[in-house]
């Protein structure tokens, strides 16, 4: 049984490569995208009014395929993936165990090997390949009722009767003579049965005809030892941005459909883009003009970034903002002020150079260690790293404070500054050097039950006109460290990235405390019991609120504790 999860799906778009999805992988990969959950595929609803999706579940060599059923697209353009949405990469037998469908090219584009302005193109460019051949629901609904008809040649009959308007009595004779190799007068034509389903039909117009049909039609091509179909998928639309259209129907997904993760075989090298940082909007304020353009803001990312490169693979794209246009990258002052404090610090300083998208598996499993992980404030090695924690952020604060920057809180009932995006957060910084914050206290930190939190001590400090409290102080050295000193965002990837970011800055007691509050508590929101829900409220097609909050989104419940080791995997750039 392949299960959700031993499947690793992957909510969103996936991005691993065209045209087969996973580079050096040599096992026959293929996938399948959509919005219902389940526990394990199944055979299909025999009775489905179209004899393809009876037979089973369908597979795509191309993930694009597999993506157009998960992500909404509006004139043409993607626009974020619907609710739920999600590819499952699996592993099907070799391609000699699949019954091939007969697509030959169209007669006029037989002789057209570029298919160049065709007949039938819609546009009357360049055709695509899909274009020029048959439909696969077509040949595969006439694939089923001849083979299933001679099994049954009284679902023939009463098809006959149905659908052609046969008479009783000539029914019978039409059917035998059909399915025993002969030819039969039907619609004006002798006709074998092969000429039959191909020119008048082989849908029979009842549920439990149909249902008989297809069942009798896969467990025949089962007893030849076919594990299913394998076709060219014809659907413009889940073809508009593939390149291989081939894709696969499995009869007994439990036998035949394996987990592509998970199993000691695959060498687990290829990581995949968040299709958040692919699809974050760009302009979060339409219809609004702007005396700002977004070549400025290019201009001006450059400028701010100084001698430093952006990290490898980061996501830049040029966003209009309700105070502008800004690009996101690295800020030459920051990393300045970042080499500074750990060189004061006397600790080796290896930053980060690549943008390591984030790894849903990894994440899930994160998550569910945070779930496991005991509330545990009290015991020595706990407090111990949280000491550390603590002890380094007003460290990495007073660096903070030598750039100038001016912090103000959140006041009760007062709107958020960046409720349309958290990369307004960024820009502030950036463009102002200033930045909001929504102060501890009238948060979790006024819970009587969180006493404990070694973070809820008062850090000493006044900033923004408030005693501040240790965990102030971390969200905001967090925030410049982590997030906007490299660029990295606030989606699920830019949160992984924000964590790699800082964690390069805390000695290894630290991290330990810092892994809890950063990744632990970012992959339970995005990867946790109820990661699909919370992605699509805050980075989906109808997110309803930025990553500072929102509607309905459930956050990590507050625990003082230490992950296993292993939850600091990826810290440093892959090879």
């Amino acid at each position: 049984m392949t299960t959700e999860n031993e499947a690793r799906d992957y909510h969103g778009r996936w991005t691993a490569g065209g045209g087969g999805g996973v580079p050096g992988e040599t096992r026959n990969v293929a996938f399948h995208g959509t919005t219902k959950s389940f526990e394990k595929f199944s055979r299909g609803n025999p009775t489905e009014f179209m004899l393809d999706r009876a037979l089973g579940p369908h597979f795509a060599k191309d993930p694009e395929i597999a993506n157009s059923f998960v992500i909404e697209r509006v004139n043409g353009r993607d626009v974020g993936p619907k609710e739920g949405g999600r590819i499952i990469p699996v592993v099907l037998p070799s391609d000699e165990h699949f019954l091939q469908t007969e697509q030959p090219r169209f007669d006029w584009a037989k002789d057209n090997p570029n298919l160049d302005k065709t007949p039938g193109s819609a546009t009357g460019e360049r055709l695509k390949e899909y274009e020029a051949r048959p439909s696969d629901q077509s040949v595969i609904e006439q694939m089923v009722g001849e083979e299933g008809f001679k099994k049954d040649p009284a679902i023939l009959e009463r098809y006959l009767e149905q659908a052609r308007n046969i008479p009783a009595d000539e029914a019978p004779k039409i059917a035998a003579a059909l399915t025993s190799g002969k030819t039969a007068f039907v619609d004006g034509k002798d006709r074998d049965l092969h000429s039959f389903v191909q020119n008048v039909g082989a849908r029979p117009y009842n549920d439990a005809d149909r249902a008989r049909l297809v069942e009798l039609a896969r467990q025949s091509w089962e007893d030849k030892g076919y594990a299913g179909i394998k076709y060219i998928n014809t659907s413009p639309m889940e073809n508009a941005t593939a390149t291989n259209p081939a894709s696969y129907i499995v009869f007994n997904p439990d036998k035949d459909v394996k987990p592509l993760y998970g199993d000691e075989h695959h060498p687990e090298t290829q990581r995949y883009l968040d299709y958040y940082d692919r699809s974050e909007p760009t302009d979060y304020h339409p219809g609004v003009k702007s005396e700002d353009t977004a070549a400025r803001a290019v201009e001006h990312a450059k400028q701010i970034a100084g001698d430093y490169k952006p990290l490898e693979g980061l996501p830049q794209p040029v966003m209009h903002l309700k105070d502008g246009y800004y690009q996101p990258g690295p800020v030459g002052s920051l990393k300045d002020a970042s080499a500074a404090y750990m060189k004061k610090a006397g600790m080796e300083y290896e930053p980060i150079q690549k943008y390591q998208p984030a790894d849903p598996e990894q994440g899930a499993k994160i998550a569910q260690a945070f779930d496991q992980m005991k509330h545990d404030p009290d015991n020595p090695a706990v407090k111990a790293a949280y000491a550390a924690l603590a002890k380094e952020t007003m460290g990495q604060w007073q660096s903070i404070k030598d750039t100038g920057l001016k912090v103000e809180w959140i006041k009760p009932g007062q709107a958020d500054p960046y409720a349309d995006t958290p990369r307004s957060a960024e820009r502030d910084v950036v463009e102002n050097n200033h930045w909001w914050g929504f102060p501890t206290d009238l948060g979790f930190g006024s819970d009587p039950n969180l006493k404990g939190n070694p973070l809820l001590k008062d850090s000493g400090e006044m900033i923004g006109g408030r005693h501040a409290s240790v965990n102030d102080v971390f969200r905001i050295v967090h925030d410049i460290y982590g997030h906007i000193k490299d660029g990295n965002g606030f989606t699920p990837s830019g949160e992984e990235n924000a964590w790699r970011s800082h964690y390069a800055m805390f000695s290894p007691l630290a991290r330990d405390a810092l892994t809890t509050e950063t990744r632990g508590q970012t992959d339970w929101v995005n990867f946790g019991p109820h990661g699909g829900e919370n992605r699509s409220k805050l980075y989906g097609v109808s997110a309803v609120a930025s990553n500072t909050g929102g509607s309905g989104v459930v956050y990590a419940p507050q625990k003082i504790g230490l992950l296993p080791k292993w939850a600091q995997d990826g810290a440093k750039d892959r090879p």
